[in-house]
């Protein structure tokens, strides 16, 4: 996948950007993603299935907001939109939502560990 490419899961020329000097950091930052995102992923999986809507609510919060900061669109638009649906207390429509957000969650996932071992600092 090219980075041109807008399918690629985050917008790498931005996120590289904010970074500009102190490069060393990428890996941490990635490493705190990864610490976060499995938790939240579980935690909106769990009010789907158990149909709480204010969990539901928090967690895709909680997700748009950590994605929102390696620019990651598509993640982000996901996020949004079943947090949107725990605000209307409805979750019509959030296991279609959540299958979508696994292989986008999981591609971004894989996008940023290369990210951070192409900036490891040995």
């Amino acid at each position: 996948m090219k980075l041109e490419d807008p399918s690629y899961p985050f917008n790498r020329a931005v996120f590289l950007s904010n970074f500009e000097g102190v490069e060393e950091i990428i890996p941490p930052t990635v490493v705190s993603f990864n610490s976060v995102w499995p938790d939240l992923l579980t935690r909106i999986e769990a009010a789907i299935a158990s149909g709480d809507s204010g969990a539901l609510q928090i967690a895709a919060h909680t997700l748009k907001g950590v994605v929102s900061n390696f620019y990651a669109e598509t993640v982000r638009l996901l996020a949004w939109e079943l947090e949107k649906l725990g605000k209307a207390k409805s979750l019509e429509g959030a296991d279609a939502l959540f299958s979508r957000l696994l292989p986008e969650l999981s591609s971004l996932t894989t996008a940023l560990n290369q990210l951070a071992k192409e900036h490891q600092v040995l």
